[in-house]
């Protein structure tokens, strides 16, 4: 597939959430690249590649260390099944897709609270409990990812990684 460059100032609200968050957090440079209707619609390049007084500036083929980029491809996984009608909407409990969780601990999780880490469970061992109630602070936890994980591979039958190819084979 050949992509058009084709901007597009309905995405301008994603570029300033890109700038602010680019402004209030300890990076060096990031990059905006948005593909809409077969076109792309945005791309942006912001910062340098590290913060060192010689680092070159951000560009195209800037290659960076990305701490957990997996949370990325999941939400991308869900998304996919969001489209495709695996599932029906992020605001579902956790339970509709799990129904083999601990219903106390997992009764008010949505998908989308475990995209936005506003789940409030913790694991040590194999033991989920409680932090916080749901929706009431933010906090990274694995368990998170975990399940978000388990959605998509029951969901769409397939494996996260090889989610978005054609020579997926399930084993």
């Amino acid at each position: 597939m050949n992509l058009t460059y084709n901007r597009n100032n309905h995405f301008s609200s994603v570029l300033n959430h890109v700038h602010n968050t680019f402004n209030q957090v300890t990076c060096s440079g990031a990059s905006v690249f948005i593909i809409h209707n077969e076109s792309i619609v945005l791309e942006e390049y912001i910062g340098k590649q590290s913060n060192k007084n010689d680092a070159r500036m951000v560009s195209a083929d800037t290659q960076f260390h990305i701490a957990s980029v997996r949370k990325s491809y999941i939400g991308f996984a869900i998304a996919y099944a969001l489209y495709y009608g695996y599932l029906e909407d992020i605001d579902d409990l956790v339970l509709k897709y799990l129904p083999e969780l601990d219903k106390a601990i997992w009764r008010e999780t949505t998908i989308r609270h475990l995209l936005t880490h506003t789940h409030g469970l913790h694991q040590k061992e194999d033991i989920v409990f409680r932090e916080y109630p749901t929706g009431q602070n933010w906090t990274y936890r694995q368990v998170g990812i975990d399940a978000l994980t388990q959605i998509v591979k029951k969901t769409t039958k397939k494996q996260c990684l090889r989610l978005f190819t054609n020579k997926y084979l399930d084993h």
